[in-house]
């Protein structure tokens, strides 16, 4: 079966129907005047809506009535008009056997036939089911991708029914719709005639609902397949943790892919808007406010909670391996058919023209730029020491260090200062330049720095960690392998959301031009990511420098990543909001995801059972409450009583203490009196004392003379000597007397 389904694929593109519509005629720009008066008529009330499916256009007046057992108008692409009738359900069309027709049938017994697969998987080898799985994955993701491309290009599954034999465009026609017509029968509406375009959109239905049911069917098997349940005395806690970890992530999957159904209906489910579109309003609210394409992202936890139950590194391959190749289709098969019929491509070509055509990244290098050569210097020598050169583990730490910090602080810094003071525009209009000039070097430096910043960290990851595998056998094995898938989308998914962040911003916002620009507006802009975040660039631009992380299978890398993206938010709340909050109006308090988990709650609230035990608990609150201030008044009270007699005891001892005070101090006075007066003693003792010792030499050399005079005079009595031997003392002597 599926080596048909392949073949009839192929021949989508190489088949030459002998009798076509022009195409030309098919494309929107060219319809006929009366679409065209349609269209001026109903322009006003279009409105835009963004899903993985399609949107819708709302173009029904209020006067048309449509009838029981249809949905709304729709138009083709060539501006025709008609009445779409309801679809079941894929589901419970499975499920109600009475409006099954052939393709129904057939989707059944391929579904019958997995079942009994799964009955003896036992004597079924893995590789089996793998390959079943992956085979169904392509015909989704090849297949189904392939005939949307060829239909948004040109019409081409039309192209291919109307080139088949009349008889048997007539019988898969006739096919497609049996379960449309037997509904309608039920309303007394027989002998029905559809729009070509709504019988070609249900062929393609029916061959999406065998794919889609089987794709999701093969996978379930192989997850039972992989199911190895531990004996009872075998079960640790992380079996428990898996198991219910796993069983919260599948509930989670299957609650989101019901919600983006119910929003968007089959119509969109399908890919309706590849054929016509729909008149009518969708609303785009719930799961499409918290996530975008909420199908593809969401939609597919399932796929990891099944692994975390089966705790098999195997699924989990597939699972990522399988993932990658959903968004790889949502990628190149839905994002460029939407841009096409709803106009967002030209808004983001306007954005990626506002600035100059200056080096973004590594796009719009100029080798003949002094900035763009620097950065290519630069970055060579990063890229020579990290694969050619080896300087050992400190040079690339501090490297990666260095450019961390010289990104986060000092550009930070730099940042913080021009939003508050105009800093980095004044320096340069000193010197004579404008604001645009000035901006535009200090984009050239915030480029080279994040460049710089990426390169020292692979340069870090390939010299100081290093690959931890040994050989492509050893990559090759099952949590090895897992790594290297897990590590893989998450660089792809972090490409991703760059890229679709500096789509919604512009190369001047990107850089920050608000702060060093003149606004042109003062109301901020949420489109893109940024209706469901207010910082998806912080959030989830670091994915990379995890995914690389996983690919290494390092636990410093991580903590370096978890480190680096601390230091973004932390700029976005210092510098980023603040100055939002100084030069933007009508900043929204809250987004999507926020918003909506505030209205969730606010519905649990209304919950009878949850209101009335929200009650309880408030006045039980209100009564503990109550109970608490009454004590805490009485004891208030009470240290009030307390206080007021401390404070009478207080003033009573006031005085005391003050006369024992002054006590004291007279007593130290008088003591330093008494030390004065000792010491005075003391020295006029030491005085005399020096002065007895004059005395008393003095008194000496005084009786010396005396006794000299007595010796002088006897002899001058007897006659003895003459006057030339007479005493004359010295003039030293004299002194002395």
């Amino acid at each position: 079966f599926f080596c048909f389904w392949i073949a009839w694929v192929v021949c989508v593109g190489v088949a030459k129907p002998e009798k076509h519509r022009n195409v030309t005629q098919m494309q929107p720009e060219l319809v006929s005047d009366e679409a065209a008066e349609v269209e001026e008529g109903e322009a006003a009330k279009m409105s835009r809506c963004s899903s993985s499916a399609g949107d819708g256009d709302d173009l029904s007046s209020e006067d048309d009535q449509v009838p029981s057992g249809y949905q709304a108008y729709g138009t083709t692409f060539d501006g025709k008009r008609f009445l779409v009738p309801e679809t079941i359900d894929m589901f419970e069309l499975l499920l109600t056997p009475k409006n099954w027709g052939l393709g129904e049938t057939l989707v059944a017994s391929v579904n019958a036939f997995n079942m009994l697969t799964m009955v003896f998987c036992r004597y079924i080898p893995t590789w089996y089911f793998i390959v079943t799985f992956l085979l169904w994955r392509v015909s989704y993701n090849v297949g189904i991708g392939y005939i949307l491309r060829q239909q948004s290009r040109d019409f081409g599954f039309d192209r291919f029914l109307d080139g088949l034999r009349p008889e048997w465009n007539a019988l898969l026609r006739k096919i497609a719709t049996t379960s449309i017509s037997r509904k309608l029968e039920e309303t007394g509406q027989k002998g029905v005639r559809f729009n070509r375009e709504f019988e070609s959109w249900m062929v393609f239905r029916l061959i999406s609902t065998l794919i889609l049911s089987n794709d999701g069917q093969t996978y379930c098997i192989l997850a039972w397949k992989l199911l190895q349940i531990p004996a009872a005395e075998d079960i640790t806690i992380g079996h428990i943790f898996c198991f219910v970890f796993g069983t919260i992530v599948c509930l989670l999957s299957v609650a989101a892919k019901r919600d983006a159904h119910d929003c968007v209906g089959d119509y969109a489910w399908y890919w309706g808007d590849f054929w016509f579109r729909l008149e009518t309003n969708l609303i785009f609210d719930g799961i499409f406010e918290l996530f975008p394409h909420p199908m593809y992202t969401v939609g597919y936890l399932a796929y990891y909670g099944l692994s975390l139950i089966t705790r098999s590194h195997t699924l989990l391959v597939v699972s990522l391996v399988a993932h990658s190749m959903q968004i790889f289709f949502l990628a190149f098969i839905e994002e460029p058919h939407m841009q096409k019929i709803y106009g967002s491509e030209e808004e983001k070509a306007k954005k990626a023209k506002s600035g100059r055509d200056e080096l973004f990244g590594l796009g719009n290098f100029f080798p003949y730029r002094y900035a763009d050569i620097s950065t290519a210097v630069l970055l060579g020598q990063i890229v020579m020491t990290a694969l050619f050169l080896n300087f050992g583990s400190n040079f690339y730490t501090l490297q990666l260090f260095l450019w961390r910090i010289a990104h986060w602080m000092g550009l930070g810094t730099i940042m913080y200062l021009q939003s508050t003071g105009q800093f980095w525009t004044n320096k340069f209009a000193s010197r004579g330049y404008t604001r645009d000039e000035a901006f535009g070097e200090w984009r050239k430096l915030y480029n080279t720095s994040t460049i710089m910043n990426n390169a020292a960290y692979c340069a870090f990851a390939i010299r100081v960690v290093g690959l931890p595998y040994q050989g492509l056998l050893h990559a090759l094995l099952p949590d090895n392998l897992a790594c290297i898938v897990g590590g893989m989308l998450l660089i792809a998914s972090s490409a991703f959301v760059v890229t679709s962040v500096s789509e919604s911003l512009g190369h001047d916002s990107w850089y920050y031009g608000d702060l060093f620009l003149e606004l042109k507006s003062y109301k901020p802009n949420y489109d893109g990511l940024y209706r469901y975040m207010d910082n998806p660039g912080s959030a989830f631009g670091y994915l990379g420098d995890y995914g690389l992380a996983l690919l290494f299978k390092s636990w410093p890398l991580f903590w370096i990543s978890f480190c680096s993206q601390f230091l973004s938010f932390a700029f976005v709340y210092l510098v980023e909001v603040p100055h939002m909050e100084r030069y933007y109006k009508d900043v929204r308090e809250s987004a999507g995801v926020h918003k909506l988990v505030n209205e969730q709650i606010s519905k649990i609230y209304e919950v009878p059972t949850i209101k009335k035990l929200t009650d309880g608990v408030t006045m039980r609150t209100v009564k503990s409450w109550s109970k608490l201030r009454e004590g805490v008044e009485s004891q208030n009270e009470t240290f009030a009583v307390s206080a007021r007699e401390a404070k009478t005891k207080f003033l009573n001892k006031k005085s005391d203490v003050i006369k024992e005070i002054r006590a004291v101090a007279e007593y130290l006075d008088n003591h330093q009196v008494a030390v004065h007066a000792r010491n005075l003693s003391e020295r006029a003792q030491q005085q005399l004392r020096y002065l007895d010792q004059e005395i008393l030499e003095l008194a000496k050399r005084a009786g010396l003379l005396a006794e000299h005079m007595e010796v002088a005079q006897q002899r001058h009595k007897n006659g003895i000597g003459s006057v030339a031997e007479r005493v004359v003392p010295d003039k030293s002597q004299k002194k002395t007397q």
